[in-house]
């Protein structure tokens, strides 16, 4: 942990390590009427010179006659750093609806304008209902009705994305999760006449995530992809995985129209979107739940026709083997 050997340290003066265990021993004492048994954080420095959050347990006894203090350390670097994971992912969604609200208003107001627009007709209707008109007082009222409820899905979208809770990163199979939302797609498949292939090959799958949160990527960029074919004949999602410098990478694969150039950059960013539905929030809410997993997601062009959405993810044999690195390299 502090990367001395064993040798070094006998004898030394226990400041060496940790420098600020003797105001840390004077605040127990004063507290506890000479009988210390507690749990505290400090800091620790290693070999190096570098400084460390470690938790100190420590315990006064006595030994022949003479009061000893027995403690152990442990050391919060992983603890500190999983925690500044899962707070980035707070600000990180922040930023992102930052963006997603600045095009709030240009997306709302095609609908809002529309409906305005219906309601007038629907006025001039009710005021002369004896003069022919070219469009019924329903069609006007369900066209009105069609733009308030596609209002309403922009800010569902919004909404979604800020109602969602601090991940519950857990050890799952990435294979399994995959599985689960492909069956939850079945129906949709079918109706669209669409061919679902999965090509799970990674040799390895388990990865320490928010399976709600990874799926909710997975429906995202598959009902993309779905989208990108509704005007083709032939309709095939392949999504694949594969095992590369220790993350599993997803692809999903479509033969749709493929990423128009002028979006290609932007295709991740919280910008309005050309779909009839709405704001493209799925595809930047993606970005934001990958990255604050320690993945990538980007886009390209597909080799046969349309595209190939990806991501990374780390793999828990990945993580684990970086912890144990570095505490062999700390040494005990």
């Amino acid at each position: 942990m502090f990367g001395y050997e064993t040798e070094e340290l006998a004898g030394t003066e226990i400041r060496l390590i940790l420098p600020d265990l003797g105001a840390k021993l004077s605040a127990l004492h004063l507290r506890t009427n000479n009988r210390i048994h507690s749990c505290k954080e400090a800091i620790g420095r290693r070999s190096n010179g570098e400084a460390f959050p470690v938790e100190l347990n420590l315990a006064q006894t006595t030994h022949q006659g003479s009061p000893i203090f027995v403690g152990s350390a442990r050391d919060l670097s992983e603890k500190y750093r999983a925690e500044a994971r899962l707070k980035r992912l707070q600000v990180d969604r922040l930023a992102a609806m930052g963006g997603i609200a600045a095009g709030l208003a240009h997306e709302l107001n095609q609908p809002l304008s529309a409906t305005k627009t219906y309601l007038k007709v629907i006025e001039r209707l009710v005021e002369h209902p004896n003069k022919a008109h070219p469009v019924r007082i329903e069609d006007a009222l369900a066209r009105a009705s069609e733009q308030v409820e596609r209002a309403g899905r922009i800010i569902s979208s919004l909404r979604g994305l800020a109602a969602q809770g601090e991940p519950n990163m857990l050890i799952q199979s990435l294979h399994r999760l995959i599985e689960q939302i492909c069956e939850g797609f079945a129906g949709t498949f079918a109706d669209l006449r669409v061919v679902a292939i999965l090509e799970l090959g990674a040799s390895n799958d388990t990865v320490l995530v928010d399976g709600v949160q990874i799926q909710q990527v997975l429906s995202n960029l598959m009902k993309n992809a779905i989208e990108a074919m509704t005007k083709t004949q032939f309709r095939r999602l392949t999504i694949s995985t594969s095992v590369r410098d220790g993350d599993i990478q997803v692809d999903v694969a479509d033969s749709g129209t493929g990423i128009p150039d002028d979006i290609k950059g932007q295709l991740f960013e919280p910008l309005p979107s050309t779909k009839d539905g709405g704001m493209g929030v799925g595809l930047p809410m993606s970005r934001v739940i990958v990255e604050a997993h320690e993945g990538r997601i980007w886009a390209r062009d597909n080799i046969e026709r349309g595209a190939v959405l990806s991501f990374t993810l780390p793999l828990m044999e990945g993580i684990s083997s970086l912890m144990e690195t570095r505490s062999q390299k700390l040494g005990r």
